[in-house]
């Protein structure tokens, strides 16, 4: 029987994938920040040519014990003013939104592109000190590099945000579709506008140490169903 397409739900959200040649990719994953270990369930609809099928898989979801990064940064990064807080809420409440929207139509392909020629520098997962005191996990990948490199979209979509944010900085987001988002942070510029279709591999910005950043670097978040996970397992290794 041909396939036709795969609905999946996963931690109380759900995506669906049209077939292409007989199969249908998904991105999945948990959040350090947000997810806790223990035992989850997908929950898939198969749709056939000729019938339906409902499946279900269990899955474990394990504690790992990350390392831990100690930053120094300005003092009003870490311990932001009163005004400066009202402005963190608003920018959050902005990403927030669009990473609740509706999973649109898959556009993203294996395999992924890398966003910079650089070596990773810092890990998903490592636990942060900000002058000594501990903050929020690192929930993206680190790349080095120096100010103005360019940065590449990771896989095909479109631009959902340009923005200069508190902490991110100067920052593009781009939806690849099946509920999969791409965050782009410290830019010292966007070269791309909201609304864009960008291709694989195409320059979307400069590097730059824009928002809260010790150095230039490129802060690469990978968003599945709103949950932000480890990119580094689906990035090609090299150029």
């Amino acid at each position: 029987a041909q396939l036709e397409s795969v609905s999946l739900m996963w931690m109380g959200c759900s995506v669906e994938v049209q077939a292409y040649n007989g199969s249908a990719d998904f991105i999945l994953g948990t959040d350090v920040k947000r997810d806790k270990a223990g035992k989850r369930t997908i929950k898939a609809r198969v749709t056939l040519r000729q019938w339906v099928e409902k499946l279900e898989l269990e899955v474990d979801v394990f504690h790992k014990n990350y390392p831990i990064e100690r930053l120094i940064v300005a003092k009003h990064l870490v311990t932001p003013s009163w005004k400066s807080m009202k402005r963190i809420r608003r920018e959050r409440a902005v990403v927030g939104k669009l990473l609740r929207r509706e999973p649109t139509s898959k556009q993203w392909s294996f395999p992924f592109a890398r966003p910079t020629k650089g070596a990773v520098c810092s890990i998903y997962g490592l636990r942060r000190f900000f002058n000594g005191l501990r903050r929020s996990p690192h929930r993206g990948v680190d790349f080095r590099g120096k100010t103005g490199v360019p940065i590449y979209a990771i896989n095909a979509g479109r631009v959902i945000l340009v923005a200069d944010h508190f902490f991110a900085g100067k920052s593009v987001y781009v939806d690849h579709g099946a509920g999969l988002i791409s965050g782009y942070f410290h830019l010292s510029k966007a070269l791309v506008p909201m609304g864009a279709t960008v291709t694989k591999g195409q320059t979307i910005g400069l590097m730059g140490a824009t928002g809260r950043s010790t150095k230039a670097h490129l802060h690469l978040s990978l968003y599945s169903l709103g949950r932000a996970i480890d990119s580094q397992p689906i990035l090609a290794t090299k150029e």
